[in-house]
């Protein structure tokens, strides 16, 4: 099992820096359907659970996030998560679909929706929260991150030009 890296400041608040790998439960889904699905949960758990997200990208299979919570252990976090997301899968099945609820056979548990990893490389971190890198030389590989990164929609990177983005994220 990995461990994730939990960062404590003097606000006693905690980092979570961490790789979401989705499973198989949105084979149903269109990709855009479920990146707003993603979104949502994202913005349920900031606004009705209080926390803080420094940074993420919606990607092909993958959540890259960077949170920070003062109340929250990730456990919890991710479980409030994928509550929310079963929720939202139910009533996108049963709008499109007219599926029965009882017939979707998901749970409440994260490990049920993803697989967790720590994130770990410094420049993606530096990336998703608009921290600028600074090295005495070109590095092409950073400009490789940043091109793949911008190419996803639902980014915490991407300049919305003054419209609200898709996902509430917190900079400071």
């Amino acid at each position: 099992m990995s461990t994730i890296l939990v960062i404590q400041n003097h606000k006693e608040k905690h980092i979570y820096q961490l790789i979401l790998i989705i499973k198989s439960w949105d084979k149903n889904l269109t990709i855009t359907d479920r990146n707003i699905l993603l979104a949502e949960a994202l913005n349920y758990c900031v606004e009705r659970k209080g926390i803080q997200i420094k940074g993420y990208v919606i990607a092909k299979r993958r959540l890259f996030l960077i949170l920070k919570s003062k109340h929250h252990n990730l456990d919890k976090i991710l479980n409030y998560l994928a509550k929310k997301i079963v929720e939202l899968i139910y009533e996108y099945q049963y709008i499109f679909t007219n599926a029965d609820e009882e017939s979707l056979g998901y749970e409440n548990s994260y490990r049920e929706l993803f697989k967790k990893q720590t994130l770990y490389n410094p420049y993606i971190i530096k990336i998703l929260t608009g921290k600028k890198i600074k090295l005495p030389y070109e590095n092409s590989h950073i400009e490789k991150l940043k091109a793949i990164i911008n190419t996803y929609n639902y980014c915490s990177t991407i300049d919305y030009s003054g419209a609200i983005g898709p996902v509430i994220v917190h900079t400071k």
